[in-house]
């Protein structure tokens, strides 16, 4: 099995599936989230939660809230081309037809992935401040969202006496 099917693959327990849940409460989303598998399944949601911390990624208007998997797939694929393919995020289209389609427990798994690719984007963004997007999220519109990954990273920073330079 590939590594990029192995992604997908994954079992979340109980404790995972409440830190995803927490994280996922904490975003403000146009809509109230009841069944999750329902509540993404159109990709609008995901959309949003993506330009939480990315705004200048996603264009909200051109995500159209949907019940048939026709319009679904479309707004899915957008993701896919314009936002998630920006840190390296590539999702399959049997699992954005998965999701689309409210198959249990793979939306968990994708909201996992995301938030993990979302994490490694934003600590390496935090570490490599010469990055244009950086300067554009971070210091120019003062976007910053804490992270639990960036959370880390800033602890052991405060942990770590200053050495020559800093």
């Amino acid at each position: 099995m590939a590594d990029g099917e192995s992604q997908w693959d994954l079992e979340l327990d109980e404790t995972i599936l409440q830190d995803l849940y927490a994280w996922i409460d904490q975003i403000p989303l146009s809509r109230p989230k009841k069944r999750i598998e329902r509540d993404f399944s159109d990709g609008v949601m995901v959309a949003e939660l993506v330009k939480y911390y990315f705004p200048n990624w996603v264009e909200l208007h051109n995500y159209a809230p949907a019940n048939n998997t026709q319009q679904k797939m479309i707004n899915w694929g957008l993701l896919n081309r314009k936002v998630f393919s920006r840190f390296g995020f590539n999702v399959p289209e049997s699992i954005m037809r998965g999701i689309s389609l409210g198959k249990t427990g793979l939306v968990e798994t994708f909201l996992y992935n995301l938030r993990v690719k979302i994490d490694d984007y934003l600590y390496g963004m935090e570490n490599n401040t010469s990055d244009p997007e950086y300067r554009i999220l971070f210091r120019a519109n003062n976007q910053y969202k804490n992270t639990p990954r960036a959370d880390l990273a800033r602890q052991n920073d405060n942990t770590v006496a200053p050495g020559p330079g800093r």
